[in-house]
């Protein structure tokens, strides 16, 4: 079950896992995991985008899918409208 936090908690923990010496990995965890609790989100992600593809370089909460589809265009769903707009997206409910 996912930890319901206050916004000043979240921060919090997000200051203090960025002021300590750890993998990258480790703080990208922190920080969507600390996200996804303070948004009450289904999963939040980041991905990067290089020619004209988007990848899934972390996640928290985010199912992937029985073909592990990681990488995909910037012309696909929501997710390629933000890599083309360049415009932080937080996206409720698209069903």
């Amino acid at each position: 079950m996912l930890e319901r936090v206050t916004a000043g908690d979240a921060l919090y923990r997000v200051i203090r896992t960025l002021t300590e010496s750890r993998p990258l990995d480790d703080i990208l965890a922190e920080v969507l995991s600390q996200t996804r609790a303070m948004l009450d989100a289904a999963e939040t992600y980041i991905l990067l985008t290089s020619e004209g593809r988007l990848t899934l370089r972390a996640s928290d909460g985010l199912i992937v899918g029985p073909n592990g589809l990681r990488q995909f265009s910037v012309d696909t769903g929501i997710e390629g409208m933000t890599a083309r707009t360049e415009a932080a997206v937080v996206a409720s409910s698209l069903v």
